[in-house]
């Protein structure tokens, strides 16, 4: 079996609200090597802290993942601008909504 990459994932907490339809987010993947990559994808769901994304990894492969929603931006927004993209973002002990 190949070794594939893995990425940060979040459990979610909390009530979930499940999207009547999906909708198209821009979800930034932060991958255990160190780096973050932005990938299309749909939210299908969400918590507070937390969004399910539908997305396809770089080997073609349609996945269905949580990540954090501070890394869940639509794609109208504008980026975040990030300190240092090595590095993860600090906490300031509250997590924008989207």
């Amino acid at each position: 079996m190949p070794a594939v990459p893995r990425f940060r994932r979040t459990e979610p907490t909390g009530p979930v609200t499940r999207a009547p339809e999906p909708i198209p987010v821009l979800a930034t993947i932060r991958w255990h090597a160190g780096h973050a990559t932005e990938e299309q994808g749909l939210a299908v769901a969400w918590t507070r802290d937390a969004v399910e994304v539908t997305w396809t990894d770089p080997w073609g492969a349609e996945r269905t993942d949580w990540v954090e929603a501070s890394d869940v931006r639509r794609p109208d927004e504008p980026a975040r601008a990030v300190e240092n993209p090595d590095r993860p973002p600090r906490s300031s002990g509250r997590r924008p909504r989207w």
